[in-house]
This record gives C-alpha cells, sequence and structure tokens, in this order.
C-alpha cells in the first residue's frame, strides 16, 4: 500500500481511504483518520501496520480487474502486475489492436505477436513477417556479411 506524506497524502491515500470505507473495511479509527496531516517520518509503526492490515483484507476482496477499475473510477495510484496472460485478454490492447497474427508457414499455424507499440498515423509500425529460426540467416551473415567461406562451417 502507498500512503504517502503530508500533501501527497490528501490526495493519493484519501480517495483510497474513502473507497476502503465504502466497501465496510474502515474501522472508526481509519474512517476518522486525520490525511491532511499525515506524515510517514512522525507516524508509528503501529499506525502503519493498522492501515496495512485494513487495507490488505480489503485488497483480498477483489480481482484485479476490479482494483484496476476502482483505480480508474476513484483516481487512485494502483496497478495491477500482468501475467503474460492477463496482457493477451486485456481489453484495452484488444481496443488498441496492439496484438499482430503472423503466419509460421513452418509450423502450419499463426502466432500471436506484440505488435505497435504506438498508433501513429503516418508511419505505423508493424510486423512484416515472422521472427527467424535459429540459424536461418547464419550463411548470409557468416559469408555475405562477413566473408567467411560458407562451406567451413557446414558439416
Amino acid at each position: 500500500m502507498a500512503l504517502y506524506r503530508r500533501t501527497g497524502a490528501k490526495r493519493h491515500s484519501t480517495p483510497l481511504a474513502n473507497w476502503i470505507n465504502q466497501e465496510g473495511f474502515g474501522d472508526d479509527w481509519f474512517k476518522n483518520f486525520d490525511w491532511e496531516n499525515f506524515s510517514h517520518f512522525t507516524t508509528t509503526q503501529d499506525v502503519i501496520d493498522h492501515m496495512e492490515d485494513l487495507t490488505k483484507k480489503f485488497f483480498l476482496t477483489k480481482t484485479k480487474a476490479e482494483l484496476m477499475e476502482g483505480a480508474i473510477k476513484y483516481r487512485i495510484m494502483l496497478y495491477p502486475i500482468s501475467t503474460t496472460a492477463d496482457l493477451l485478454e486485456s481489453p484495452q490492447l484488444a481496443y488498441r489492436g496492439f496484438w499482430t497474427e503472423v503466419e509460421h508457414p513452418e509450423l502450419g499455424e499463426t502466432i500471436r505477436y506484440p505488435g505497435k507499440w504506438a498508433n501513429n498515423s503516418e508511419t505505423p509500425p508493424r510486423i512484416s513477417r515472422r521472427a527467424p529460426l535459429i540459424g536461418e540467416h547464419n550463411e548470409e551473415i557468416f559469408a555475405g556479411n562477413w566473408g567467411y567461406p560458407w562451406k567451413t562451417f557446414k558439416t
């Protein structure tokens, strides 16, 4: 949990505390906490432990998606750490057209690749072909670019 000191506490921690209270996880102490004057420099470990305990109990009732939706709704600095599966199922990445299907004839299938990282109107990034196979361009590099006799590499 990120609790901020002095001016940051009110701006960043108050929305999270309000959400925790709205969901019924805050006790009377937490509901009446003075975020305006809170500072990590002057608080006790007991205060931090109590805040973290309430916040942890609250977080454990939410999925990553629910926490992200709440972060957007309440303007809280909070974001999920995504797994590969989370990224593949991300509505935001799907909406932005981030994923690109690339043919792999040697495998007889199509594989999803990360695609454009930005939406440029005049020079959109794109994937023009699959990634090279291991050793696929060795002759071109060793013999063509570096001048090694290719027959010495072939056995």
